[in-house]
C-alpha cells in the first residue's frame, strides 16, 4: 500500500475515500495519486461534466480543506471512461492499491448497467478498496473472507493474511453452504486445514447456510457487524463481460461496510 490511486470527483463519497486512503498512506509511508475523470472534448455536456480547468480548481480547494500533511499527493486528469483511466494509471504509475468511494447500488439502473465501483472491481488487476462510510484504521477489527473452496480463492489467502496483519484485525473464514444436504463438518475441516497451511493467527471459522451465496455473505457480515469484507474477483478486462453477474461486484454494491477485492487471475 505504498502507491495508492484515488478516483475523485470531489463528492462526499470521494472525500471519505481520500481521507481513508490518506490514513493508509500515513501508516505505510506511501503516496497518493488522485485521478479526476473529465468528459471527452467532443462529448455532450451532462450535469456531472467537468472541464480540466474546473477539475484543477476543485482539487486545489479539496487539498487545502483536507490538508494531507506530509503525505505526497499528485493530481492526474483523464478524459474518458473511469475503467480505462484506472487501468492506464495503474500501469503507468505502478499503483498497488485503488481506494474508491461509493454509496452502493441506487436501484434498477445500476443493477442493470453496473456502478462505477462495480466496473472497476471487475476489471482492475490490483486490489480495490470500496469506502462507503467515514472510518479509521483503528476501527477495522473484523475482516470476513468468504472462501468457496476454489483453488484461486485459497491462493488469495496469503494476501488476505497480510491485510489482516496490516490492520491488526481478527480474520473470519466463511463458507456459505448452498446445498442443504452437504455436511458442514467437512467444510469446517477444510477451512481449518487452510488456516494451518497459511499459519493464520487470530481467526475464526464459520459455515452458514443460504440458498444464494451472495445473500449468505451479506447476512453474515451484517449479523457480526463486520468492518471489512475481503473477496477475490476474476479481473476480467474484456468489455464483453462487463455486465456478466459477479458476486464480488454485487457484494461491493450491497454490503453495508467496506470491501477489499483482489483479482485472483488476470483475463483479457
Amino acid at each position: 500500500m505504498k502507491r495508492i490511486l484515488v478516483p475523485c470527483n470531489f463528492s462526499s463519497y470521494a472525500e471519505k475515500a481520500f481521507r481513508f486512503a490518506l490514513q493508509l498512506a500515513e501508516k505505510s509511508e506511501g503516496r497518493l495519486f488522485v485521478c479526476t475523470i473529465i468528459s471527452e472534448p467532443d462529448a455532450l455536456p451532462t450535469k456531472s461534466s467537468m472541464s480540466e480547468e474546473i477539475a484543477r480548481e476543485k482539487f486545489a480547494d479539496f487539498i487545502m480543506r483536507i490538508n494531507p500533511g506530509d503525505v505526497p499527493v499528485e493530481h492526474h486528469i483523464h478524459a474518458g471512461k473511469i475503467t480505462v483511466a484506472v487501468s492506464e494509471l495503474v500501469e503507468a504509475l505502478a499503483i498497488d492499491l485503488v481506494v474508491m468511494g461509493t454509496q452502493g447500488s441506487r436501484g434498477w439502473q445500476e443493477a442493470f448497467m453496473g456502478s462505477n465501483i462495480g466496473k472497476v472491481v471487475r476489471t482492475c488487476p490490483i486490489p480495490v478498496v470500496a469506502v462507503k462510510n467515514d472510518t479509521t484504521l483503528s476501527r477495522i477489527k473484523n475482516i470476513v473472507f468468504p472462501c468457496g473452496m476454489k483453488p484461486e480463492e485459497e491462493q488469495l489467502l496469503s494476501k488476505v493474511k497480510m491485510l489482516q496483519e496490516f490492520f491488526d484485525a481478527r480474520l473470519h473464514l466463511l463458507y456459505v453452504n448452498t446445498h442443504p444436504r452437504r455436511d458442514n463438518q467437512q467444510s469446517m475441516q477444510h477451512l481449518q486445514k487452510l488456516a494451518s497451511q497459511y499459519q493464520l493467527h487470530h481467526f475464526n471459522i464459520h459455515v452458514v447456510h443460504s440458498a444464494i451465496e451472495k445473500d449468505g455473505i451479506l447476512q453474515f457480515a451484517r449479523e457480526m457487524n463486520a468492518d471489512l469484507i475481503a473477496m477475490g474477483t476474476h479481473g476480467n478486462r474484456n468489455p464483453g463481460n462487463m455486465y456478466v453477474s459477479s458476486i464480488a461486484a454485487d457484494i461491493v454494491n450491497y454490503a453495508p461496510t467496506m470491501t477489499w477485492t483482489c483479482a485472483t487471475e488476470r483475463r483479457e
